[in-house]
């Protein structure tokens, strides 16, 4: 089973909810000087809370619009990769939406290869930062700002509106938040969503219906708000540049929040597109999910003994209490049958 195929598969089953269920729509400004086969850096902001749907709806449109054109590749905060239970629906980690660690070492390889990356600033930070400090961008990695300078690529702002909604009404706090990295979380919500995962675990991997927005804004070139040559600019004053691009993509965030976020759920909308879809609105239910998912990963290889693997844990992320030890037993008693797999994926790919 190849990687790419794969990953293709699970996002086409992404693009299927981002038509229907989240009713995604992209709005782009301008572009300016930045030419159409030239290799960009795309930074969007994090939505709080909540599992990464808005990022993984952004990078199947980038993917499907701009491949050909230009190679993207999403950049993930590494302890969000190759981690079973922070897989959509727990499936195996051999595709994670062909996400590469976020090091300066993959950062420059990709710069290099001339192709153009996905990044979120605000790394686990924003992922955390729950719905008390909605749409407020925090500390930004200056890894972009200093790849962006040395080959000189523009940083195209990307602002996700009501991508907050997805889970709203879960809130952060800081040093719980640090305490959930220490086990390898990158967040603890704390509102109702914790207690309904704690009982079904389904619930950590499902969305509400928010209707998600993406503006794509003028490019930013921090090579004009300095007159030094990047060899030349200390830590301090690069630091400085990278407080001034948070700056313009908050402006620009606050304005697309305006103008895109007073309605994020569209409830009556909602439901027209639904009735539309008559029985295949079903398939929209969040519970039918991992179905879906799991289903679309193994493709014209699933077979007896894949099917009954899949079945069980689609089963189990929707048993109530149970869940959670099932799962875990799955996991120990299906460790190595999938480094097995996992080594067959790469060797195909």
């Amino acid at each position: 089973m190849s990687e790419r195929a794969a990953g293709l598969r699970l996002l086409g089953v992404v693009r299927y909810l981002a038509d229907h269920y989240f009713r995604a729509r992209f709005f782009h400004e301008p572009e300016g000087s930045v030419a159409p086969n030239a290799p960009v850096i795309y930074a969007a902001n994090h939505s709080g809370m909540n599992f990464p749907w808005d990022c993984f709806v952004l990078f199947e449109h980038l993917l499907r619009t701009q491949d050909g054109h230009r190679t993207v590749r999403p950049l993930s905060a590494p302890m969000l990769l190759n981690q079973r239970l922070l897989s959509p629906f727990v499936l195996p980690c051999t595709w994670n939406f062909f996400s590469a660690p976020a090091t300066m070492e993959e950062f420059e390889k990709l710069m290099v290869q001339n192709a153009s990356v996905l990044i979120n600033p605000e790394g686990v930070g924003g992922i955390g930062k729950g719905f008390n400090h909605r749409y407020e961008l925090q500390r930004f990695s200056s890894s972009f700002i200093r790849m962006s300078l040395k080959y000189k690529r523009p940083i195209v702002p990307v602002s996700v509106v009501n991508g907050e909604y997805l889970n709203p009404l879960a809130y952060s706090f800081r040093w719980l938040n640090r305490l959930a990295n220490k086990i390898g979380l990158p967040f603890l919500p704390v509102g109702p969503t914790l207690l309904l995962c704690a009982v079904f675990p389904v619930i950590a991997y499902i969305a509400l219906p928010a209707r998600l927005r993406y503006v794509f804004g003028k490019p930013i070139l921090p090579e004009n708000l300095t007159a030094k040559r990047y060899e030349d600019l200390s830590k301090a004053e690069i630091n400085a540049i990278t407080l001034r691009v948070k700056s313009m993509m908050q402006a620009h965030l606050d304005e697309c929040v305006t103008e895109h976020g007073k309605r994020p759920f569209a409830l009556t909308e909602f439901m027209k597109v639904m009735s539309k879809m008559s029985s295949r609105a079903l398939f929209m239910l969040p519970l039918t999910w991992p179905f879906l998912f799991h289903r679309a990963y193994h493709g014209e290889n699933l077979d007896a003994r894949r099917g009954i693997k899949t079945l069980l844990t689609c089963l189990a992320l929707l048993l109530p209490v149970m869940g959670w030890p099932v799962l875990f037993f799955f996991f120990a008693f299906a460790k190595e049958t999938e480094v097995v797999e996992t080594k067959s994926v790469r060797e195909a790919a």
